[in-house]
């Protein structure tokens, strides 16, 4: 349907740029629960939605920083948009959520947030999302195609997240707040191909259950030719149809080797 739309809408303006909302790059489990998969969209619209909760905020009780980086960091991976909000009345606040958004989504500052969304609040922050616009205008389109930089990878598997709406996505979670915290540079992954994995050195796997024989070899050969695997004693233990193997396949590579 995306694409008929395209192709529909482009024919009679090809200036037009076409967005989707279709709830589904949340930070949530959305793939357990409404079964959609937003893949084979990208490659018909020009920037996706995710209306979530997770503007950026400190939990000071947990430690935790609340935010959409793992969103982001994918959505700069494939090189589109993520149109995002930033929900903060206070204007320190505004600016700290809109400089994080720029630097894990491509330079882009996304939507004006609930500010400009709604007439009735149009001038929350207005004049930090003036400044921060007229600034990043000119610059996006140069930022927009670069590819993101770290030499550690972290693997959000979308396999193992629709077959199981727990685990897998608690420690994803619990990855992205320990690599935050150690303030290294790190990407996030979500497909495994050799192509992906020739840019970094390490990939980690948080609880990856569901790998298919072919990312196995693939990440297999990987690892032959030099790349470093950090995976939780799980990952790998199913196919992608969540049918257990009777033997551990990445235990196997180190008896082989």
């Amino acid at each position: 349907d995306s694409r008929h739309v395209c192709r529909f809408t482009t024919e009679l303006n090809p200036d037009v740029a076409l967005s989707v909302n279709p709830s589904q790059f949340k930070h949530i489990n959305i793939l357990r629960w409404f079964l959609i998969d937003w893949k084979p969209i990208l490659d018909w619209v020009d920037i996706m939605w995710s209306e979530d909760p997770f503007h950026l905020q400190y939990d000071r009780q947990r430690n935790l920083v609340i935010s959409r980086i793992g969103e982001n960091k994918r959505a700069h991976e494939r090189q589109f948009v993520l149109g995002t909000y930033h929900k903060h009345r206070d204007i320190e606040e505004t600016e700290k959520s809109l400089a994080f958004t720029v630097a894990t989504n491509g330079l882009h500052p996304s939507c004006q947030g609930f500010s400009f969304r709604y007439l009735h609040n149009y001038n929350l922050a207005y004049e930090s999302k003036r400044r921060f616009h007229e600034w990043l205008g000119p610059r996006w389109q140069t930022w927009a195609p670069t590819t993101p930089f770290g030499e550690i990878a972290l693997l959000h598997h979308t396999n193992s997240l629709a077959w199981n709406a727990k685990h897998p996505m608690v420690t994803l979670y619990g990855f992205e707040q320990l690599l935050m915290q150690m303030k290294v540079a790190w990407r996030e992954f979500d497909q495994i191909t050799a192509e992906l994995l020739t840019q970094t050195r390490t990939l980690i796997l948080p609880d990856c259950e569901c790998l298919s024989n072919n990312e196995l070899l693939i990440l297999k050969q990987w690892t032959r030719d030099g790349g470093n695997l950090l995976f939780t004693a799980i990952s790998g233990m199913f196919d992608e149809y969540r049918r257990r193997r009777p033997r551990h396949p990445i235990f196997d590579w180190i008896k082989e080797w």
